[in-house]
């Protein structure tokens, strides 16, 4: 059986001398499959993957061609489900400013759905890709200047300006819609957006020691009274916790001794700890304890931090090459957790030559239900050698 079902026209990119798995992987509503997207220069190809976690199977499901020195886009895709979990989500940005959604049957029978989106985000920093795609009921949410909504099965599109805001990010957590927005004026505010309206309603208004340079890392409790953020700081990293009707709470993760920098944000099922995933210096003498094996500059961890204010717990999951400094890392690697709550994925990312160690082609899978945190690597191969049978 062809491992490949579909194979669309060329796109343009700029020339790529990596193999990246971009962003973050993605679990299907029912926890058995996982969705991850990658790029192959050596084959010139950019692709995303399906790995049935039971059987141990990795095949890919897309791929694009790429062809070298036309205008730039964000091509790398970020991937979703739809709620039945029939079809994939994946989403690029063109270099002509549209959106492009295409909606993936995993199942016989159905056909693939191809949608280009104008959105209208003057912000040019990719935040539509840097979070995963909001994706609630048979709608997908796109932010910036306005929201814009897109019903994945017919095409129909809408926009909705949200009043006082100059900006504004949906966000889908514990399967309700939420929304970042940037005030007029000075700061921002967290909320609940209503899906059939695009009415906001504010729960928390951050002033601007938290909404600056904050990117898209915050994290809602399910019922809406609590949010986590993970402010850009210089003097050592901090999460700060914020709950409606109660004081300010702050956590430091990172110091000037011991610097860390903290990605995106996930509350853990129970809501009882915070999990995070962060990056630090990884020395030589220390490079190969984590999961990964592999030698390099910088290493990923997981981290979780109690709502209690107890110790914090870290887990080392891969090394990889390249500077700490490079401010990439919390965006191109983050952490998903599965629907039961018991699992966290990631994957690596190589910043080094197309030659590098194979083992650094990786998803990682976290037991969190095993007291050790147990992680499974599954070394991802080249989509040249999957497409000639390499992956099994």
């Amino acid at each position: 059986m062809c491992r490949v079902r579909y194979v669309l026209a060329w796109i343009g990119l700029a020339a790529l001398s990596i193999y990246v798995l971009a962003c973050r992987p993605s679990f299907s509503p029912d926890g058995r499959r996982i969705l991850l997207p990658a790029v192959d220069p050596g084959s010139s190809q950019l692709c995303v993957l399906l790995y049935d976690i039971a059987e141990g199977r990795l095949e890919p499901v897309y791929v694009e061609s790429i062809v070298e020195d036309q205008q730039d886009g964000i091509y790398w895709p970020a991937v979703g489900w739809t709620p039945a979990g029939d079809h994939g989500v994946i989403v690029q940005q063109t270099n002509d400013g549209l959106m492009k959604v295409t909606v993936l049957p995993l199942v016989a029978g159905k056909p693939l759905r191809v949608f280009h989106v104008p959105v209208k985000d003057d912000s040019d920093d990719g935040m539509n890709l840097v979070n995963a795609p909001v994706i609630h009921g048979a709608w997908l949410f796109f932010g910036g200047a306005h929201v814009t909504r897109l019903n994945l099965a017919t095409g129909e599109t809408s926009e909705h300006t949200v009043p006082d805001l100059e900006s504004v990010w949906p966000l889908q957590q514990h399967g309700r819609l939420f929304y970042l927005g940037q005030r007029k004026e000075k700061g921002a505010e967290a909320g609940r957006l209503d899906p059939a309206s695009l009415s906001a309603e504010p729960l928390f208004t951050l002033d601007e020691s938290l909404s600056s340079d904050m990117g898209p890392f915050v994290a809602f409790t399910g019922d809406g009274t609590g949010l986590a953020i993970a402010p850009k700081v210089q003097d050592g990293q901090k999460i700060v916790f914020l709950r409606r009707g109660q004081p300010e709470r702050e956590v430091a993760v990172g110091s000037p001794e011991r610097p860390l920098r903290v990605g995106n944000l996930i509350w853990a099922k129970d809501e009882r700890s915070l999990l995070a995933a962060g990056f630090r210096d990884a020395p030589q003498e220390q490079a190969g304890e984590a999961a990964s094996g592999a030698k390099g500059g910088v290493r990923m961890v997981l981290l979780e931090i109690p709502d209690d204010g107890g110790p914090i717990r870290e887990t080392a999951l891969l090394d990889t090459s390249g500077e700490f400094e490079d401010d990439a890392w919390p965006l191109f690697q983050q952490i998903a957790l599965s629907p039961d709550g018991g699992t966290v994925a990631t994957m690596g990312r190589i910043f080094g030559e197309e030659d590098a160690p194979p083992s650094d082609r990786a998803l990682y899978l976290v037991d969190l239900k095993t007291a050790e945190r147990r992680a499974k690597k599954v070394v991802i191969p080249l989509l040249r050698e999957q497409l000639l049978g390499g992956a099994k």
